[in-house]
């Protein structure tokens, strides 16, 4: 056995094989001789039926350890002749009794249950485009805003399916998940809201979709981001927009933050070039 091995490890790229005691996973540690973390998952509350030294809800091969991403940065990509698009998606939670280990509801001082939030499964999709149709020739004018919100959307609907709200007619090419919390989760909840009552003007230039979505991100992370990109006007000049391409790339060097649908090349396109088809 010992033979084997030696020959194994020396036609291996890797220089760890068989030899690394531990490697940084960033959230946790884990040890590749026995396949298991050293630590627990901080977000092991929200997946109860896992057990917190799982990786990848003991899929590897279909999932990745997203760190209890619970806000999710979607993104449509301007590229191909697509304009794109952003939108953000957050958790949804619902009530449950905390109980001992015998099942028992625990209870508190004053005798009332104790509850605690857990996910449900589902998210709430933030979106905001025009009221009504802009072009190449009133990008950067005052139009009324619609904002929408989409409950109860599944993982699947999100990774798999067009959840836009602007007939993208395609699923989003890039997803970033956030780790939070449901203290964060509800912050990013209460923040697209206060903004949809504050802001009623849709403007390509100072609050198009991506602004919106920027803010989500912010509220998630407490990270300040500048996704603005200059963009040249039809006639003359050029003005300075948020665009989708440049909220994905900044999103995802954020901590926590992690790329679990990767559009590739697409997001590198300019916006100039990207809604010409370049």
């Amino acid at each position: 056995m010992k033979k084997a091995l030696t020959r194994s490890r020396a036609k291996s790229k890797t220089p760890y094989f068989y030899e690394v005691r531990e490697l940084d996973y960033g959230q946790r540690m884990y040890d590749p001789q026995i396949g298991r973390f050293h630590t627990l998952d901080r977000f092991a509350e929200k997946y109860e039926s896992l057990t917190p030294y799982q990786y990848g809800a003991n899929n590897p091969i279909k999932y990745i350890d997203v760190n209890g991403d619970s806000t999710f940065l979607m993104t449509w990509a301007t590229a191909n002749g697509q304009v794109g698009h952003s939108a953000i998606a957050v958790n949804n939670y619902k009530s449950e009794f905390v109980r001992d280990s015998k099942g028992n509801i625990l209870k508190d001082k004053d005798g009332h249950a104790v509850t605690k939030q857990v996910e449900d499964g589902t998210y709430t999709v933030y979106q905001l485009v025009p009221g009504k149709a802009v072009g190449v020739t009133n990008y950067d004018s005052d139009v009324p805003a619609a904002y929408t919100v989409t409950k109860n959307v599944t993982r699947d609907q999100l990774f798999n399916t067009d959840v836009s709200t602007c007939g993208e007619d395609r699923p989003a090419e890039g997803i970033v998940g956030i780790g939070t919390d449901y203290a964060a989760d509800q912050k990013v909840n209460f923040t697209m809201k206060v903004i949809a009552g504050v802001n009623t003007d849709y403007n390509g230039a100072t609050n198009n979709c991506t602004d919106y979505a920027q803010s989500g991100v912010q509220a998630a992370t407490g990270a300040r981001i500048n996704a603005d990109e200059t963009i040249p006007r039809v006639t003359f000049g050029s003005f300075t927009a948020t665009t989708p391409n440049q909220l994905f790339k900044q999103t995802r060097t954020l901590q926590n933050a992690t790329v679990l649908k990767n559009p590739g090349d697409l997001v590198n396109k300019k916006y100039k070039d990207g809604v010409k088809g370049r």
